[in-house]
């Protein structure tokens, strides 16, 4: 059986590497089974696409990608090298799971629209299903509402044409959507465990400090602790639709 790939633009080894072992977890795959591709100084290394069973992209740190707001350099070269990755990946009718600024890349590649208005910072949100989520076999098993991970300054406005919405919170109309039958994409880190994340947030808070804003502590926590959180049902979900 072909293995599936994990796309990943964390420029840090560790954050790498955390990541990684948070999609294993998540997914229930084995190291054979989840290959890894990093960007590098020239870029995201050659895909044959024809090698995997479905790809994951993960988040990015690299955030702000319409037209006319402010990017860095680099930004703008990542978010490239990125809309030519899924280029390939629609033209090859590969099964794809894209999350966080990920999924704005892929919304506006297929036609919808992505603005700042639904921004959510560094936080844990309740995401309640659609009738359509509850309906998708990428949501089988999983709670009606489910705590998960977020962490954005754009997401969709609007959904391209023939994408059925599935999940959605309080502040993001927009939390999951499905295009076609093998295209998916998450607002929210679906490998990291929302629950962990919670209850270290309000740890602190019933301590009297309301400082949480260690970004990273909180994202290490929820990596740590990664693999029985609701959302990651969704990732092994996804291995079992498309295997």
């Amino acid at each position: 059986m072909k293995p599936f790939l994990l796309v990943s633009t964390r420029p840090e080894e560790e954050a790498l590497v955390s990541e990684y072992q948070a999609y294993l977890q998540s997914t229930g795959l084995s190291e054979d089974r989840l290959e890894l591709a990093e960007f590098d100084l020239v870029g995201l290394p050659p895909v044959e696409l024809g090698d995997y069973q479905g790809v994951f992209v993960a988040g990015s740190p690299y955030g702000n990608i319409t037209a006319g707001t402010a990017t860095s350099k680099t930004q703008r070269w990542v978010a490239e090298e990125l809309r030519e990755f899924f280029r390939q990946v629609l033209a090859a009718e590969i099964p794809c799971l894209a999350t966080g600024t990920a999924m704005s890349l892929l919304t506006e590649l297929l036609g919808g629209k992505v603005a700042d208005e639904h921004m959510e910072l560094s936080e844990v949100t309740w995401v309640t299903q659609t009738r359509e989520g509850m309906e998708d076999p990428l949501l089988a098993g999983v709670a009606e509402d489910f705590l998960a991970y977020v962490s954005h300054t754009e997401a969709a406005r609007e959904l391209p044409a023939g994408a059925v919405r599935l999940a959605w919170s309080p502040n993001c109309p927009v939390q999951m959507f499905r295009h076609g039958q093998h295209i998916y994409a998450t607002q929210f880190s679906p490998e990291l465990d929302g629950e962990a994340i919670q209850r270290k947030t309000e740890m602190y808070a019933d301590a009297g400090d309301f400082r949480v804003g260690d970004l990273d502590m909180l994202v290490g926590t929820g990596r740590h602790r990664t693999g029985g959180q609701q959302s990651a049902l969704i990732l092994r979900n996804f291995v079992k639709q498309f295997s």
